[in-house]
């Protein structure tokens, strides 16, 4: 495993660097209706500073909602393509976040979060136990789930917001947010491990944890659905050993299923906390060209650009969704 999982991205430093728990919901939300109105005009470019401006909005609460706004477009997009079939999520090196499992919680029969850093997984066990001090998510479920219910290209998973709540008891003291999270906690139940994205299988040192839980969880041909959220091109600075990385990903996706992948773009460092942590620069051209190598066909490509790189060390962030071609 590459040295770069250094303590600079461990944990809180990394999450109040970039996911802030709370934030203005009325800004989120204009930002994501916005970016919603721009893709369906066929715009796949999206310029941060123009945006910004514009709108009147802070570059974190654009970046926060284009990142969002990509989630609930995969799960809306897996929900058609895998309707009446068993969804399994595989997120490698899922970090300290819970984020990236809102949408998709909403059609998945099974999330798997592998992450190589037992700080990080701390942070996500807090969470799902919800022990004092865990960090908070409770806006962005809000967020979210306000966004998707006014949606007009949302129907599967408005329907499940609407089930969800209706499941609440009469008299209950418990939010949709809160309903929602003991979803996400269900879906994920013991299946947060170690993993290693750049070694064989993605076992990290000798252990056997993610084949047994693919295994447990029936997860033999691979997952509807892997994920790998600003993972590759932020813990190694070696373009050999992403390539390795991008290998071991592709491999866990099940024939005609789907990976998803942010990253940062051209960053060669970014921050976590107030440390510079080396990069591979990596743009929207270089992962279409890697992915069409391996045999998968692009579904979405979105980039944002026009992000501060002299503060953050990177110019904006590539949004891709490919599925994997049937043999």
């Amino acid at each position: 495993m590459p040295d770069f999982f250094s303590e600079a991205r461990l944990g809180r430093a990394y999450l109040e660097t970039y996911y802030p728990s709370q934030f203005d919901e009325e800004a989120f939300h204009m930002a994501l209706v916005a970016i919603d109105r721009q893709s369906r005009s066929g715009q796949s470019t999206l310029d941060v500073e123009a945006f910004s401006v514009q709108y009147r909005l802070a570059h974190a609460v654009v970046e926060n909602a284009s990142i969002l706004f990509h989630l609930s477009s995969i799960a809306s997009v897996v929900a058609k393509a895998w309707q009446g079939r068993r969804v399994s999520v595989l997120d490698v090196g899922g970090g300290p976040t819970l984020y990236q499992h809102i949408p998709i919680s909403l059609i998945a029969d099974v999330i798997i979060h592998a992450e190589p850093l037992e700080e990080n997984r701390v942070e996500v066990l807090q969470y799902l136990r919800q022990e004092p001090g865990a960090y908070d998510w409770s806006a962005y479920f809000r967020a979210v789930g306000r966004y998707i219910k006014q949606g007009e290209n949302f129907s599967v998973l408005s329907k499940k917001l609407t089930e969800i709540s209706a499941a609440i008891p009469s008299g209950a003291n418990l939010s949709l947010e809160g309903a929602w999270r003991i979803l996400v906690t269900d879906l994920i139940g013991t299946r947060v491990i170690p993993c290693d994205a750049f070694s064989q299988d993605l076992e990290l040192g000798t252990g056997t944890d993610v084949e047994r839980v693919l295994r447990d969880t029936e997860v033999t041909e691979g997952a509807s659905l892997v994920e790998s959220n600003f993972l590759l091109e932020s813990a190694t600075d070696s373009i050999e050993e992403w390539q390795t990385g991008l290998d071991m990903l592709t491999r866990r996706v099940a024939p005609g299923g789907f990976l998803s992948m942010m990253a940062i773009r051209n960053a060669r460092w970014y921050l976590s906390g107030n440390e510079k942590v080396p990069a591979v620069p990596v743009d929207e051209v270089f992962l279409q060209k890697e992915l069409e190598r391996r045999l998968f066909s692009l579904i979405q490509v979105r980039v944002l650009t026009g992000s501060d790189q002299k503060t953050f060390g990177y110019d904006g962030m590539v949004f891709v969704l490919a599925r994997k071609n049937m043999p």
